[in-house]
């Protein structure tokens, strides 16, 4: 009797939650069929819930027959919804989700997947917390904004916030790191594609009309006159040099990211339509009555990205409740007022999934010398353009160099600092 119950919540559970996620009866089939093949086989230790979603996602990522010619490689469910239902953290999943491929041997392929998640999520992790200091040395912090003016009804569109601005700044980072796969858990190109997207951002903000206000002026990429009252913004202006030289770039390798993947990118997504503003400069994105479009068709290219690769959505890292949402004990976004890059201390999930082949190391005159990571290859794009969830994909598939640290205090850990979507 007392298993018979324990079935019966059990299943009541997995019922639950496949409603709540609105799965397909065949895969809600095939993922309890597999759960109670490998439970019979094997003692599944904490929430059985949790091994459900893991039997979930499994069942959602096979290949399944589409209406025209060939297959289609899952049923577009949110990972990150299904996490959220199954009251499961991120790390809590790559955990069970390890063990869930042995138990039930999956193929190569669906590991190989699975690992390359887990990877890009944990470099996400450690851009994130890059991020939030290289945004506070760019753009002035919440409390020193100047409230809001608000005016009559017919004041419909209001200057974007700076909170508005680093969630932007994060989207447009993320969408370009899903849109180059082979990018995706590369930490030197990703952070090179990060301080492009802060690089275009500061330009906007610097180049749009009247919004010199989101702009810290300590910066020392500001011109030299920004302070002054006749000041006349330059007609273009890039920012990376002094941001590499601040926070651990390689000017070589970030403006070869800049011109062969980050431009082509950025322009197609104004060609589109994608990104309000002026085609030509590609500036104007800040302006009041292009930003809220703006952000809205991006946040909507990426979630059809995040559907049909089967990938995590990393706007959790700006979420509420970012810490309870990624399973790191202890997170909080580090209040770092010298604008450095936060120390971080921690989970070995995260460390061993970060852990990769050593930098590259040559003996020259009895000395070892440390060689930077190889250069992205420059122009040449790998296949063709994948078309994800409709016009999901911007731009083709683009090999980039290999795995390096980026600066010295990129360790992740159990302690690790995620922030919020407010900064503070």
């Amino acid at each position: 009797m007392e298993e018979d119950e324990a079935d019966r919540r059990v299943r009541s559970g997995f019922e639950e939650l496949c409603s709540g996620l609105n799965m397909d009866e065949e895969a809600s089939s095939d993922a309890w069929s597999r759960f109670r093949c490998i439970s019979n086989t094997f003692t599944l230790e904490g929430s059985e819930l949790h091994w459900l979603a893991c039997s979930l996602y499994s069942s959602c990522r096979s290949s399944v027959p589409t209406v025209g010619n060939g297959t289609s490689e899952g049923n577009y469910v949110s990972l990150t919804r299904l996490l959220r239902c199954a009251n499961m953290s991120v790390m809590e999943f790559f955990r069970k989700m390890r063990k869930w491929q042995d138990m039930a041997d999956l193929p190569p392929d669906f590991r190989r997947g699975t690992e390359r998640l887990e990877r890009s999520f944990a470099v996400s992790a450690v851009l994130f917390q890059k991020f939030v200091p290289i945004f506070r040395s760019v753009f002035r912090t919440p409390s020193e904004e100047p409230p809001r003016v608000h005016r009559g009804r017919k004041q419909r569109r209001q200057p974007c916030s700076v909170n508005e601005v680093f969630n932007f700044c994060w989207l447009l980072f993320i969408l370009a790191k899903g849109n180059f796969p082979l990018v995706g858990d590369d930490l030197v190109n990703s952070f090179h594609l990060l301080l492009c997207s802060v690089d275009l951002v500061f330009s906007n903000a610097l180049l749009s009309h009247a919004r010199k206000d989101l702009l810290n002026p300590h910066f020392s990429g500001l011109p030299a006159d920004f302070s002054s009252p006749d000041f006349r913004p330059p007609g273009c202006l890039c920012v990376l040099q002094p941001l590499c030289e601040r926070h651990d770039g390689l000017m070589l390798e970030a403006k070869g990211v800049k011109e062969h993947f980050w431009k082509p990118l950025i322009r197609r997504l104004f060609h589109r339509r994608i990104l309000r503003g002026k085609e030509d400069s590609l500036t104007g994105v800040l302006d009041p009555i292009n930003f809220g479009d703006s952000f809205l068709s991006l946040s909507r290219l990426y979630e059809d990205h995040v559907l049909a690769s089967g990938g995590l959505d990393e706007r959790i890292f700006t979420g509420d409740g970012a810490g309870e949402d990624i399973g790191t004990p202890g997170l909080h976004l580090c209040d770092n007022q010298e604008g450095g890059p936060p120390h971080l201390h921690g989970s070995p999930g995260l460390q061993e999934v970060l852990a990769g082949p050593e930098p590259c190391v040559s003996s020259v005159g009895g000395h070892e010398e440390r060689r930077a990571p190889p250069h992205p290859a420059v122009g040449e794009q790998a296949g063709s353009e994948r078309q994800a969830g409709g016009d999901a994909e911007v731009g083709g598939d683009a090999e980039v160099g290999g795995d390096a640290e980026v600066g010295g205090d990129t360790e992740v850990g159990g302690d690790a600092e995620v922030g919020r979507g407010t900064l503070r």
